[in-house]
Parts: structure tokens; C-alpha cells; sequence
């Protein structure tokens, strides 16, 4: 299965990077209290830096992403990117809900280096992914029962395998499709930065998450950044 950065979205954002965190036979079970504790430690040193919601957004971690929205055509106030989507919960006070073990190490490392961060459960995608911007034909369908397909927006950043979206506007809303759950045993979990996030802590923070995974969900796990330079892989390389 390869993932790719389509090159319409290298064209448009050259900047993008993307950790891929590759997973084949994890365990994902709901969390444990230690795994669940690392999440609420993220939750209480992001609120201890003294952050409002008007001073995240001009956070250049989340910044860039309100400005990508803008220039796809989605308005960031009414489409919050997913890291500022969990950073507003938690700086209101609000916990953030325990889903997954694997959700849950995500969400931390999202938390921990502002960056956003999500998955799919690639035993459920058709084809590989990639990462490209939409037509205004592809089919997405929402995470929740009974959820209605909906239709990508044409010019909206989306990721897709060869049927159905599988995010929408990057990294707003994942598809009920691939969603991971206790039962998924191979995924591949992604960080992504348009520049604001350094090569350097964009790996370090792919790094621990790869590390809590090993440690806690028994899994194998390879870790790969695509850019420009390097924009897809086969997944099964990623595991060596």
C-alpha cells in the first residue's frame, strides 16, 4: 500500500511535511490509566502556558493551518483544524474523551508539540492514500451511525484512497470509513506541518509516538517524513 503527497497539494502548500507513523499488529484496547494520564499531563502543561484561544491562533504552529483553510476555500472559524479544534477544549477546561489507546498516544503527542495528528485503520482502505485536493465528486461519510455521505467541496484539501474521502479539509473531519477501533490492528498515523513545525521536532514527536506505541499497543512500527523532496512510500518499506 503506498501513501503519497499528490502533487496538485505540493504545487499549492510546497512546504508540507508529513510523519508517517506506520503500525502492522498493535493491540488497541481502551486506554490504561497510564496512558490516560500521559493525556491528561499534555492537557495540564498546555494549559499552564498560559494560552487563550486568541493567542493559540496566532500560535504559528496552528496559524499556518488557519491560513491553508483560507487559502482552500474553508473558513477556520466555522472549520477548526484538528489541533485547534483539541487545544480550544482543553484551554476552556475541559478533558479531552479517553477513545483508544491509540487515539489517545496521538492526541498527546498532538497536544504536546501543537500539531495535528490523526489515523486510519489501513486493514479498511481500498487501494493506498494520498493526499490531494478534491474534485467536488469524491464520497465522504462521517464517523457516527447512521452518519449521511456527504460530497467533498471541489478545491478543498483532501486525503483519499481509490473510493471514498477519508479526511476533509485535511485535517478537519475523519471518515467513519477507516476510523480506528479496538479492534484495528494495522494503521498508519500521521503528523503534518506546513513549515511552522521544524524537520527536527516534527520527528521528535513522531518518535514518541512511535515509542508509546511499541511500548503500549505491542506493535511493530516505522517511522517515515514525506516532503517535496520525498512525497510517497510504500508502507510496507516504512516496517523494513
Amino acid at each position: 500500500m503506498d501513501f503519497a503527497i499528490g502533487p496538485d497539494v505540493l504545487e499549492r502548500f510546497p512546504g508540507v511535511r508529513l510523519a508517517l507513523v506506520v503500525v502492522r499488529g498493535a493491540s488497541n484496547p481502551a486506554s490504561p490509566p497510564e496512558v490516560v494520564a500521559a493525556l491528561r499531563e499534555a492537557e495540564r502543561r498546555l494549559r499552564d502556558t498560559g494560552l487563550d484561544a486568541a493567542a493559540l491562533q496566532d500560535d504559528p504552529r496552528v496559524r499556518e493551518w488557519r491560513e491553508a483553510y483560507v487559502a482552500f476555500g474553508a473558513n477556520p472559524n466555522k472549520f477548526r483544524n484538528s489541533v485547534e479544534a483539541l487545544a480550544r477544549r482543553v484551554l476552556s477546561g475541559k478533558e479531552l474523551p479517553s477513545i483508544s489507546t491509540l487515539v489517545d498516544l496521538y492526541n498527546t503527542v498532538s497536544l504536546a508539540y501543537l500539531v495535528p495528528a490523526g489515523g486510519d485503520d489501513t486493514g479498511k482502505v481500498e487501494g493506498g492514500i494520498t493526499l490531494a485536493i478534491a474534485q467536488g465528486t469524491e464520497r465522504f461519510v462521517p464517523i457516527g451511525d447512521g452518519a449521511q455521505p456527504e460530497t467533498a467541496s471541489a478545491g478543498e484539501v483532501i486525503y483519499r484512497d481509490e473510493s471514498d474521502v477519508l479526511c476533509r479539509r485535511w485535517n478537519w473531519r475523519e471518515s467513519g470509513k477507516t476510523c480506528m477501533t479496538h479492534e484495528t490492528r494495522d494503521a498508519c498515523l500521521v503528523l503534518e506541518t506546513l513549515g511552522a513545525l521544524s524537520s527536527e521536532a516534527l520527528r521528535e514527536a513522531a518518535d514518541a509516538l512511535a515509542d508509546g506505541i511499541r511500548t503500549r499497543c505491542g506493535a511493530s512500527v516505522g517511522v517515515r517524513i514525506l516532503d517535496r523532496e520525498h512525497p510517497s512510500v510504500a508502507l510496507e518499506q516504512v516496517l523494513g
